[in-house]
């Protein structure tokens, strides 16, 4: 009896897997400066796929209404258990300037998407765009991957903050600015439904907390791409590993008034920081997530003078500070 038990959960959870194990799914999720925007995408399963009947809707600021100019229809192959790497492809922008793409990013390419805006947007995304990958069976799209979701504008993006998981704050945003990677437990995507005439989407889930399936690294980190392990393969792969990123959103902190003045300024020149809590530590990054310069007090303070380096190139900068009680803020800083 307790054979036939043990070969009868045997058999469900293989079955159950075989299920889950069975559609192609959004794997890494890269939203990166300038025009660095890219998809991997994972075949779950034993055989090859090919992705001529697949395509990316980009659901513009959260909404669930469909735009033909939102979509890409890929091509190309998947081999079993490995992954396709879509990238944007660079352009030119609508004052002419050529659309930047790194160099890295381009050689993980499998294939490239989105080249022209207003012949397809899908590849435009930034932060608070919902995404589906779907399938198209006999005429009829399906929805068998969902990022995001399509309830309205999340403002600048998703987050793990509940509810409801949004923020109007770029640096909480796990979707912005970040490069996303799926969990390895994950193996199917999230399923919706389109409206009859495919102008809604529907069944779509209320909320979005990134951090159930995805894990969060640093901008600009492609290391991961072209390669996904995943329960759905029995033989564990070991992918690039992400270099650890400065801290937690999650010691992040609105609730301690700061003033950092001047803003704009020079690089050499004096800022003046004033906290609500004492200032312990120092840190300025640049848009790659780069730690440019990194300063400890010796004794923490609410008033702090900081000289900024010599050596740093005019341009956009984030001033993280530190506090005593283990939170941070972070300013926009502009150096002219």
């Amino acid at each position: 009896m307790k054979k036939a038990l043990l070969y009868f959960f045997t058999l469900v959870l293989s079955t159950q897997m075989s299920a889950q194990c069975s559609e192609l799914f959004i794997s890494e999720y890269i939203e990166g400066n300038q025009y660095n925007k890219a998809l991997e995408i994972y075949n779950p399963t034993d055989a090859t796929i090919d992705l001529s009947n697949y395509r990316v809707v980009r659901w513009r600021n959260g909404g669930p209404t469909f735009n033909s100019r939102e979509e890409a229809v890929l091509n190309g192959m998947i081999a079993p258990y490995s992954t396709y790497v879509a990238v944007k492809e660079p352009g030119t922008t609508q004052s002419g300037d050529p659309e930047i793409v790194d160099s890295v990013l381009m050689a993980k390419a499998d294939g490239f998407y989105s080249k022209v805006y207003n012949n397809s947007s899908a590849f435009y995304f930034n932060g608070d765009d919902a995404i589906s990958l779907e399938k198209n069976v006999d005429g009829t799209w399906t929805v068998v991957d969902l990022f995001a979701t399509a309830v309205g504008d999340p403002g600048e993006g998703w987050t793990d903050i509940a509810p409801p998981y949004t923020t109007d704050t770029f640096y909480q945003a796990w979707t912005k600015d970040h490069t996303l990677i799926r969990k390895r437990s994950v193996t199917q995507g999230v399923v919706a439904t389109h409206d009859n005439d495919y102008g809604i989407l529907l069944n779509v889930p209320a909320e979005f907390n990134p951090s159930v399936e995805w894990d969060s690294v640093q901008i600009n980190f492609f290391g991961n791409l072209g390669c996904h392990d995943c329960d759905c393969n029995q033989t564990p792969v070991t992918c690039e590993l992400p270099p650890p990123p400065p801290s937690s959103v999650k010691d992040y902190t609105d609730n301690i008034s700061l003033i950092v003045s001047p803003n704009p300024t020079t690089r050499g020149n004096l800022l003046m920081i004033e906290a609500g809590e004492a200032i312990q530590d120092l840190e300025l990054y640049n848009l790659l997530g780069q730690m440019e310069h990194q300063t400890t007090l010796v004794t923490a303070n609410k008033l702090v003078n900081y000289s900024l380096p010599q050596q740093l190139s005019s341009g956009v900068y984030f001033l993280k500070v530190k506090f005593r009680n283990g939170q941070f803020s972070t300013r926009k800083l502009i150096l002219n």
